[in-house]
């Protein structure tokens, strides 16, 4: 036998611990608290998982109080009974598996299909509820039923009194689309996320329900552009972006949108749609089309009418990175549009503020990336004291620290002369320390460029032995393994 036994564990059944609960309180005339505890007690020493079970004492009827303010819910979707079940749900995840498992997200799209007005806008809240860390659950049913709710939307002339719906359904999408590429494939497919990219268009009349729906829909999209589902092997969110502008102008409308709301000093929704901007320039020729458009302008413009508003900067910032992507973006915004000194500028005065330095490192690295003539002038501005500065003020913080020594790489590599504004500051002691705390290859990097000793593995010369076969056992003897 293997000298690693290897420990099974056992998934504990909801009805199997709601029994063990009942026993103690039938048989061993224990109180509810402390059945539940020795319950508990007992599924641990069997090596049990309790992860997905709830660890509270059945109600009257043998049934947990998620199932009964479901049931309560359907049968009466007001305000009040989905705020209760908000609450409970909120408490612990198991709640979310219990309710899935009892089919309440089929119940409640049953309900949907014969429901119209606030009701059906309160259901489909109540839905999104319910999936919300359960995407898993989402069946083509439901996807068809989606797709049915969007498509009646988009076809209405006058949206003006359904935003409340729309946001609501926005909502549901994103529930829906978090950590499961399989639901955002399928969604594309279906043409869901195409239908409400018509919330995003800079003809409707601004009012607090648009607001909202702005907001639910920014953050719908956000879902769709990000590779965080671990069980999928690749995600096709490039794809989306692309399919969201040229399919659907989705660049055009945002950027448009975005000046109307600013215009009326709507600050929260803007900072989202240019937050959602930045996150579709995933080309060249995206970043060149909102450059014309007067992205470059509007980002620019914004900081330097309120540099003290964290939130409106950092988006900005964001922003900025993502158009300077495109080398002839960025001659122009560097040259035209002086935007280096802005970005120093932000990071002088917000390197304090975590969110805010990291977005003005990133773009100090965009910047200085293949530009040395940018470098130095961003040094000639005391850019150097403010990468520093804000590296030592988040000296715990990998991925700042990270930005920050990129960004000092990025100046020097090309520009030698700039290396010593840089050392005289110790940021050869600041790249070391950030070498033993967070074994950063770009602290490696940056030292190099600087021109201070690093030590860099060597694993073969090509001079005096033969290559030898890199087992296990040799790499670890090497520290490489």
């Amino acid at each position: 036998m293997a000298e690693d036994q290897v420990k099974v564990v056992l998934n504990i059944k909801q009805e199997t611990f709601d029994a063990y609960v009942r026993e103690n309180i039938d048989d061993l005339e224990m109180d509810a608290d402390e059945a539940v505890q020795d319950a508990i007690d007992t599924c641990k020493l069997q090596g049990g998982n309790l992860y997905f079970v709830i660890k509270k004492n059945v109600e009257e009827d043998g049934r947990h109080l998620i199932l009964h303010l479901v049931d309560n819910f359907i049968a009466s979707p007001t305000k009040e009974t989905l705020e209760d079940l908000q609450k409970e749900c909120k408490e612990f995840e198991p709640r979310h598996y219990s309710t899935d498992f009892y089919k309440a997200h089929q119940k409640i799209m049953d309900k949907i299909k014969t429901s119209d007005g606030d009701e059906k806008t309160c259901l489909i809240r109540g839905l999104s509820v319910i999936i919300r860390g359960q995407p898993d659950w989402i069946n083509s049913f439901m996807m068809f039923e989606i797709r049915s709710m969007a498509e009646a939307w988009a076809s209405l002339e006058d949206k003006s009194k359904s935003w409340e719906f729309v946001a609501a359904l926005a909502r549901l999408v994103k529930h829906a689309s978090e950590n499961h590429e399989e639901n955002r494939c399928a969604m594309m497919t279906e043409g869901i996320q195409g239908l409400l990219c018509k919330v995003l268009h800079p003809d409707h009349d601004i009012s607090d329900e648009f607001e909202n729906a702005i907001l639910s829909t920014c953050s719908m999209f956000q879902a769709q552009l990000v590779d965080d589902d671990h069980r999928s092997q690749g995600s096709q969110a490039h794809q989306r972006a692309k399919t969201f502008v040229t399919d659907h102008n989705l660049l055009e409308h945002s950027i448009r949108l975005a000046e109307k709301l600013l215009q009326k000093n709507k600050k929260s929704c803007s900072n989202r749609l240019l937050t959602l901007i930045s996150t579709l320039l995933v080309s060249n020729d995206f970043c060149n089309d909102a450059a014309n458009l007067n992205c470059g302008e509007l980002a620019v413009n914004l900081i330097r009418e309120a540099p003290e508003e964290g939130e409106r900067v950092k988006a900005c910032l964001n922003l900025i990175k993502a158009l300077i992507g495109n080398d002839e973006v960025k001659h122009k915004m560097t040259t035209q549009l002086k935007v280096h000194e802005d970005v120093i500028g932000a990071l002088m005065r917000h390197f304090s503020e975590p969110n805010v330095a990291l977005a003005a490192l990133r773009s100090v690295t965009a910047l200085t990336l293949r530009t040395p003539e940018c470098a130095k002038e961003i040094v000639k501005m005391d850019g150097a004291d403010a990468i520093v500065n804000a590296i030592n003020a988040h000296t715990k913080s990998k991925a700042i620290t990270r930005a920050g020594l990129m960004a000092v790489r990025n100046c020097v590599v090309r520009a030698p002369e700039l290396r010593k504004p840089f050392l005289v500051l110790h940021i050869e002691i600041i790249a070391n320390e950030a070498l033993k705390n967070h074994k950063l290859d770009e602290a490696k990097a940056c030292l190099r460029d600087l021109g201070c000793e690093v030590d860099l593995k060597c694993i073969w010369t090509g001079s005096n032995k033969k290559l030898e076969r890199g087992t296990t056992d040799r790499l670890k003897e090497m520290d490489i393994g």
